[in-house]
């Protein structure tokens, strides 16, 4: 055999080994991102409904209106003006998208390099719960419809 062809072919096996790899990581990513995500939604809803009671007591009033509808969605409302946050968990595509008056956007759910899934943007910006809630809260206060 000359040694392109040997050459050639070893470059080909470690091409497909490569791929394999990959393929198999998508798999796994997806299984964890799949199973995982709904528990981080949750995570979200809650420190978001936390958040507002929270504000609630330390105002002295009910300023913050939290409201879940179906599981895969949450909505924070403020009652001293007509400004509402608007939050929904689309399993399918794996993601949770946003909006208010002072803007919208989404996260994704991610698989670092220790396998935990967290949460990013498009602009693949990593954010805990805590995290993303202040974000979200935070764009609802300079919100002004």
């Amino acid at each position: 055999m000359g040694q392109w062809a040997k050459e050639a072919a070893e470059k080909a096996k470690a091409e497909q080994a490569a791929r394999s790899i990959e393929a198999e990581r998508f798999v796994v990513e997806t299984r964890l991102r799949s199973s995982l995500a709904p528990r981080i939604w949750e995570e979200l809803r809650l420190w978001l409904k936390q958040e507002c009671q929270d504000y609630n007591f330390e105002t002295g009033k009910e300023a913050l209106v939290f409201e879940v509808w179906p599981d895969t969605q949450a909505a924070v409302r403020r009652k001293d003006k007509p400004a509402g946050l608007n939050v929904e968990f689309d399993p399918e595509a794996q993601r949770i998208r946003y909006s208010c008056g002072a803007g919208r956007g989404e996260f994704l759910f991610r698989v670092d390099p220790d396998t935990r899934v967290v949460l990013e943007t498009p602009y693949h910006i990593p954010y805990t719960v805590e995290g993303a809630g202040r974000l979200l809260l935070d764009l609802l206060m300079k919100s002004l419809f």
